[in-house]
């Protein structure tokens, strides 16, 4: 599975950008921990911030599931439908409302 790495750029209490990184190679430039760096990110996200400004600057990305992940979930489903049609066990897909039957 892939996932992408999160960017962030810190801003001193000047606004003058002191770096753009990942939260580790951020926190090793200004000589904090990884916990205490993503800490004051929290905090600048809600408006607060003390020494320096925080901003994340990629989106989380979703996971990717691996082809093999795939096959895995189908033969799942094939396993299982015959079982849920038999009792009427609705399947919930996604984000979909809970009284959605599919």
């Amino acid at each position: 599975m892939a996932r992408a790495i999160k960017q962030f750029r810190v801003f001193d209490n000047s606004g003058n950008l002191i770096m753009e990184g990942t939260a580790k190679e951020c926190s090793e430039r200004i000589g904090i921990c990884d916990s205490t760096f993503r800490d004051c990110a929290e905090r600048s996200k809600r408006g607060g911030y003390g020494k320096y400004r925080i901003v994340q600057v990629s989106e989380d990305a979703e996971k990717e599931i691996s082809k093999d992940v795939v096959g895995l979930i189908k033969q799942w489903d094939d396993f299982v439908t015959p079982i849920r049609e038999k009792y009427g066990v609705p399947v919930y897909r996604g984000k979909e409302k809970k009284d959605d039957k599919i």
